[in-house]
């Protein structure tokens, strides 16, 4: 236990310090760092509470789906006409005396001229397309329906988050690089597997002790019948004097007896019994339980044996 808590704690604390610096790094990095992926939404503000309440789940995939990302930077339109071919053949030319060098600036001034404008335009080309590239909504369904999944919700939200993973990553596909966002969509189908499997598991867990839980149920109720006809047999034996031993004829005329006197307000069923005859019927009665002779406890009938077993406890059997 002492070595557990040694590994546990600083486990504990190198986490909570983990989700502290990453919730202040969201917080003070700038706006401009991050792709506009949320729409007109400030993203700071939504990785913020991804990190807050994904928590270390948040931490990871802000780590990977937007800690990566560095600010675009603009293409430079300074432009070095003498390091071209072209400038290369002017300052030759210049060299081997062809053209004066008044002449040969006057061309390189053309040329770094005309070079300057294809560059800006190539980066005004560049800046329109950038412009229609947007991120898939659905991505960012995804990964926020796949953190709930693993914090919250379990399957309501990670089966939704698979499904919008799946559909958001085949439009990019097909966007011809007009959507993005397949980081976050990918994000988002990782969770929303892990919340399935998380699912399972708990499932797994649970389910032997539901069913543990339900024979122990079906156990008492069985036993409250058993001590409920062993004090009906008790008090009709001490109000007609019957003596230890003496026995009905049959079961089906102690239940009969016993239920037209009073003794018994309903017949008894065994919750665990496999027959088929009505809940509630004499019929069932007989064949759930054996009444016995007087002295003798009330026993089930339903087959069970072993631990499990349904038998009066020696502390409510009647002498």
């Amino acid at each position: 236990m002492m070595l557990m808590s040694l590994v546990i704690v600083p486990i504990g604390i190198a986490t909570v310090v983990f989700w502290i610096w990453a919730l202040v790094d969201c917080l003070l990095r700038p706006e401009e760092s991050y792709e506009k992926m949320f729409g007109t939404i400030n993203p700071k503000l939504v990785w913020a509470l991804i990190i807050f309440f994904g928590q270390l789940i948040g931490v990871i995939v802000y780590l990977f789906v937007a800690g990566t990302r560095k600010n675009p930077k603009r293409a430079s339109l300074k432009v070095d006409s003498a390091g071209t071919e072209e400038g290369k053949r002017i300052l030759q030319m210049i060299a081997d005396g062809k053209i004066s060098p008044e002449e040969g600036q006057r061309l390189l001034v053309a040329l770094c001229e005309k070079k300057t404008n294809e560059a800006v335009l190539q980066q005004t080309k560049r800046m329109e397309i950038s412009d229609q590239i947007m991120t898939a909504p659905g991505s960012i369904w995804s990964l926020v329906l796949g953190v709930l999944g693993i914090c919250l919700c379990g399957p309501f939200t990670s089966i939704p988050a698979i499904i919008c993973g799946h559909r958001s990553l085949s439009k990019i596909n097909k966007s011809s690089g007009t959507l993005t966002g397949s980081g976050m969509a990918t994000a988002g189908l990782v969770l929303g597997y892990v919340g399935i499997a998380i699912m399972f598991l708990v499932m797994l867990a649970f389910i032997p002790a539901l069913m543990q839980a339900r024979m122990r149920a079906q156990e008492q109720k069985c036993i409250n019948n058993l001590s409920m006809i062993e004090m009906a047999k008790f008090h009709y034996s001490c109000e007609t004097g019957r003596a230890n031993g003496w026995t009905f004829t049959n079961d089906k005329e102690a239940f009969s007896t016993l239920n037209s006197l009073g003794y018994i307000k309903k017949y008894p069923s065994c919750p665990a019994s496999t027959n088929t005859e009505a809940k509630g019927t004499i019929e069932r009665a007989v064949a759930d339980y054996d009444v016995n002779a007087v002295g003798k406890n009330a026993s089930c009938a339903s087959g069970i044996t072993g631990s499990d077993a349904h038998v009066l406890p020696p502390s409510i059997q009647f002498p």
